[in-house]
């Protein structure tokens, strides 16, 4: 190293603390190198793991007084019950271990519904796949259906046999022409209740007056639709769609990153009044640049902090077991 010319600073620097060392760099085959390394360390690795999770350490004292798994852990431990058995002091159910009446069951919904904030029924597949309590089901469709995060961010069920959600464009061009020179007319075909809508126009029409045409007459009988099938081709369909949204005042692919826990809703919002039994004014923030009558097929019931005592995870007093 001492005969090159340029080297870094890196090596300049260790270079310089070496000179300070009279050594001799030999050569040693590995057959003879005795000296300790990790491979050589390997029977003195762990082979065996104890876990210990706070909580559970209580539960077989709770079994024997619980009014639903009583029962079973005195059948169980005489050796009377097939499908129960006791393992280690604790009750189980198959594969399944039984959790009695505490605020533990609570926990449990709560670590597996957090992990991505699935649906009920994944919620359900998951903490009945290792545990078992009487009001499991019922307990974790209550959570679930109390959990904000999941309110804000799930959709509307959309059931598309109902009216105006897909809707067929089709265009008859090459007519006589009219007084006001429209020489075609524009089908909006529902596709449910195959209900037709003619709309005079021009064959010179571009997407934007088909887009102003179908914002006037069709959006205020059916709202937005979720599919349009048109004769046109895709060029067509994304202006139209492009400058839908545009005139509702929002983007329909805003920047950035896309996650699907990001919130869908806003609210709670308070209902002001209620028109004609299918709309409602809103109290909306002040930063929302929108209309505030909604119709109620886009508004979803806000359920707030559960009150209900009667149940085996005892959701009133998380902490208490």
């Amino acid at each position: 190293m001492g005969s090159r010319d340029k080297v870094s600073t890196i090596l300049a620097s260790q270079f310089a603390y070496f000179q300070q060392f009279t050594f001799v760099i030999k050569h040693k085959a590995g057959v003879l190198n005795k000296v300790a390394d990790a491979l050589c360390l390997r029977q003195s690795l762990l082979s065996t793991l104890h876990t210990s999770v706070p909580g559970f350490s209580v539960l077989p004292d709770m079994y024997p007084t619980d009014s639903f798994f009583g029962k079973f852990w005195i059948d169980a431990v005489e050796g009377r019950c097939s499908d129960y058995f006791v393992l280690e002091g604790f009750l189980f159910r198959g594969i399944q271990l039984c959790i009695p009446e505490c605020s533990l069951g609570l926990q449990i919904i709560k670590e597996f519904h957090s992990e991505g904030h699935v649906g009920r029924d994944r919620t359900l597949q998951l903490v009945t796949h290792s545990y078992f309590w009487p009001s499991l089901r019922r307990d974790v469709e209550r959570y679930v259906l109390h959990c904000g995060i999941f309110q804000a961010s799930k959709g509307h069920a959309s059931n598309l046999h109902s009216h105006g959600l897909i809707l067929a464009l089709i265009f008859v061009l090459v007519l006589p022409r009219t007084q006001r020179g429209h020489d075609s007319i524009m089908v909006v075909v529902d596709r449910f209740s195959k209900m037709a809508h003619f709309l005079a126009c021009r064959k010179m029409t571009d997407a934007a007056q088909v887009r102003s045409l179908f914002f006037q007459e069709i959006y205020k009988l059916y709202g937005l639709p979720q599919s349009i099938v048109s004769d046109r081709d895709s060029d067509f369909l994304s202006h139209f769609w492009r400058g839908q949204y545009q005139n509702m005042g929002f983007n329909r692919f805003p920047p950035g990153m896309y996650n699907k826990l990001k919130p869908r809703k806003i609210g709670p919002l308070d209902i002001l009044e209620k028109i004609s039994g299918n709309a409602y004014p809103l109290r909306l923030p002040p930063d929302m640049n929108t209309a505030d009558i909604f119709n109620v097929k886009h508004l979803s019931s806000f359920h707030g902090d559960d009150d209900v005592t009667n149940s085996g995870s005892n959701f009133s007093s998380p902490g208490a077991t």
